[in-house]
């Protein structure tokens, strides 16, 4: 990887970081608590 070439994608990279948290805080705003709710795959 040539030096030039690696700020660009670091770069990249934390644009798309920060596109998937936003999309996935977008995609929580609507869920309640009730629809988060306990975890039920869990075995006691």
């Amino acid at each position: 990887m040539s030096v030039t070439v690696f700020p660009v994608r670091l770069v990249l990279a934390v644009a798309f970081m920060v596109l998937a948290w936003a999309f996935c805080y977008v995609g929580a705003l609507g869920r309640s608590k009730s629809v988060l709710g306990p975890k039920t795959w869990r075995t006691r």
